[in-house]
């Protein structure tokens, strides 16, 4: 059950009433301000550290997988880029080629 501040008052003068002014302000300071529910418990703290860890560990492994993928996806750039130059080497020395029959079937006429 949640205490609101008006009860949390009424508990106040009666402690006060009951144990003395100075008992009631140690008991009621010991009470957390919205009730037990909001606490956490030692092994809640815990669970939530074994948590974040696990999320840790799978973060780094996402890492390394975009790290691994980076590289794969450098090689294969390079891999396009030597592709490309060679296609291009090909195309020139194809229309070089061209260029020398049409010369030669040129010059027999």
């Amino acid at each position: 059950m949640t205490i609101s501040e008006s009860r949390r008052f009424v508990m106040q003068i009666g402690l006060r009433k009951d144990l003395g002014d100075e008992v009631a302000e140690i008991l009621l300071e010991h009470l957390p301000p919205s009730g037990w529910s909001d606490v956490a418990r030692q092994s809640d703290v815990d669970r939530l550290e074994r948590r974040i860890d696990r999320i840790d560990e799978r973060l780094g492994k996402i890492e390394t997988s975009a790290s691994s993928l980076d590289a794969k996806s450098n090689a294969l750039r390079t891999s396009v880029d030597h592709l490309v130059y060679a296609m291009w080497a090909m195309g020139i020395a194809m229309l070089t080629g061209f260029g020398s029959i049409f010369g030669l079937i040129v010059s027999k006429l």
